[in-house]
């Protein structure tokens, strides 16, 4: 089965209701990370689009800017809030933009995001130690990784996946 065959099944699954979706990439990964997944959710009828800010290198509280203004080029001219769709660190920044402007935001869908316990509760902080060149704890956007965004939020993990702990 082709690529293009599999994701026009998947597309069928979940039909859109041309809604705008930002798709935010995990670490140092870029829009061609989330190629598939928007591909897919274009078909699928939604409002799909990448960040379009390069390489996701962590960082600090400038990036919850950079996403607002990401946001308020894709909203249409209704205003209507935008659904994020956040990877790992992806995933960590929708929550915050979302507490940051929560009427911009309808709605986060987080892919394997240790958003909760122990920054050191997972498998991913020694490269994000790494890339951002700061200690986990110093992170000026994990200080309330925990709290809930006002916003619907889901969450998708495997206990499998191999960077979430599964407790």
């Amino acid at each position: 089965v082709s690529a293009g065959t599999r994701e026009a099944e998947l597309a069928a699954r979940s039909p859109g209701d041309g809604r705008p979706v930002l798709a935010l990439p995990g670490g140092c990964g870029s829009d061609k990370r989330t190629a598939m997944l928007r591909r897919v959710l274009t078909k699928a009828g939604y409002d799909c689009h990448g960040w379009a800010l390069g390489a996701h290198w962590p960082g600090g509280v400038e990036i919850l800017s950079q996403i607002d203004a990401r946001v308020d080029a894709i909203r249409p001219g209704s205003g209507a809030p935008v659904t994020l769709i956040g990877w790992s660190l992806g995933g960590l920044v929708a929550r915050e933009y979302a507490k940051f402007a929560p009427a911009k935001t309808a709605a986060v869908i987080t892919l394997g995001s240790p958003f909760s316990g122990s920054p050191r509760d997972n498998r991913a902080w020694r490269m994000w130690q790494w890339a951002a060149r700061t200690r986990i704890e110093d992170n000026p956007l994990g200080q309330s990784l925990g709290v809930k965004p006002p916003v619907p939020t889901l969450a998708i993990w495997s206990p499998r996946d191999g960077v979430i702990s599964p407790h």
